[in-house]
């Protein structure tokens, strides 16, 4: 018959798509403007203009598949801090070493796991610590790199000594006196660190 010839069906509803109707075609696919939305969530992805006579429609994926979908749920990335789908558009891909793999974040939810504040707010500074995001103050803070001397944060990357059961900047391991590193083996006394020299015999 004719409809079976020419006439299709919308990938959607599954009732025909004639050719009078306002249709979008995508793929191998046909919907009805009022059909084509998200699978996952029916956000509508298409709609008439005022004078019916443009089909306006959003962004939207349609997969090898069939499946169509708004962005969001359309996505290949799943956010590593809420494990929902991550539009491109929506989301960060943070990727720590050179032959690292991306992880994908909402911009939402790329925040520091201590203080849960946005690393976009505190200026885009931060540290990846066992697959968790952090601030670099809170790095600091949770792994108590700061330096015994002078309170100075160790920053990843920089080199510090450790001794006494604490770490030391390099620059700052030196006699609290002299200032020198090279009098002698230092020893602490009284909480601070001493030559040979200046500690009390």
């Amino acid at each position: 018959s004719y409809e079976k010839l020419f006439v299709k069906t919308c990938a959607a509803c599954g009732e025909p798509a004639d050719a009078s109707d306002h249709l979008i075609r995508s793929g191998a696919g046909v919907w009805h403007v009022d059909c084509f939305a998200c699978t996952t969530c029916d956000a509508a992805l298409a709609e008439l203009s005022e004078d019916r006579s443009t089909i306006l429609s959003s962004n939207f994926v349609l997969t090898e598949e069939g499946g169509l979908f708004c962005p969001e749920h359309g996505s290949k990335h799943t956010c590593a801090g809420c494990a929902r789908p991550a539009a491109p558009e929506a989301s960060v891909q943070v990727a720590v070493g050179e032959d690292a793999e991306p992880t994908v974040y909402h911009k939402d939810c790329f925040c520091c796991r201590a203080c849960e504040r946005s690393i976009f707010d505190l200026g885009g500074d931060f540290v990846m610590h066992e697959g968790q995001v952090f601030c670099r103050p809170d790095f600091n803070k949770t792994l108590d790199l700061f330096c015994a001397m002078c309170d100075g944060p160790l920053d990843p990357g920089t080199t510090y000594l450790k001794a006494f059961d604490k770490k030391w900047h390099k620059a700052c391991y030196t006699c609290a006196v002299c200032h020198r590193v090279d009098n002698g083996p230092l020893r602490q006394q009284d909480g601070a660190l001493l030559c040979p020299e200046h500690r009390a015999r």
